[in-house]
């Protein structure tokens, strides 16, 4: 029996996807303006005179098409790559370029320290916040069973002591001989 080898070549190519998304950067000129346009719009916004649910469809229609203008004339549009740094701001931009300009040590230490405290800034508040504390970030521990002492209650009380879980164990054991006794 001859055997043929059989070689096959796929190519697997590193695809880079890039999305775009329309964002209004936090705390921001932009961000203020355009909560103030949203509330002025809520409060222009006539709910007296829906007698239908046709006329209810068309406010409610026209109050999202509002929304949407204002949202794309005070956002801009952001490429999120793999490699996008959401703690990156603007006082971390103005270091870059006083470093690229000067390309001096000095700017480039000033550089390194914004960046660190940008960072430690972003991911105390953002991501720490979100979790409720930071500790629950960290896994200090596996979870594990407690100690069999521990575990055995009878009548809502643990049994922290041997000695106390043996007088009970024999109390019962008593009391079941009694019972097959009478």
């Amino acid at each position: 029996m001859n055997h043929t080898l059989l070689t096959v070549n796929i190519a697997i190519i590193e695809e880079h996807i890039q999305t775009k998304k329309y964002t209004i950067v936090k705390n921001s000129e932009k961000e203020t303006n355009f909560l103030t346009k949203l509330i002025d719009l809520i409060r222009r916004l006539d709910t007296k005179c829906i007698s239908s649910k046709k006329v209810l469809e068309q406010i409610v229609q026209e109050f999202a098409d509002n929304i949407k203008k204002i949202w794309f004339k005070h956002s801009k549009i952001v490429n999120i790559t793999k490699h996008s740094k959401l703690w990156w701001n603007k006082e971390c931009q103005r270091a870059l370029k006083k470093y690229r300009v000067s390309k001096q040590v000095k700017e480039w230490r000033i550089l390194r320290s914004i960046v660190k405290k940008t960072k430690c800034v972003f991911f105390d508040n953002e991501i720490a916040e979100k979790n409720s504390s930071p500790w629950k970030l960290i896994n200090w521990v596996k979870k594990h069973k407690p100690p069999a002492i521990k575990a055995i209650q009878y009548n809502s009380w643990p049994y922290l002591k041997l000695d106390n879980l043996w007088q009970t164990l024999h109390s019962l054991f008593n009391s079941a001989q009694n019972c097959q006794v009478n």
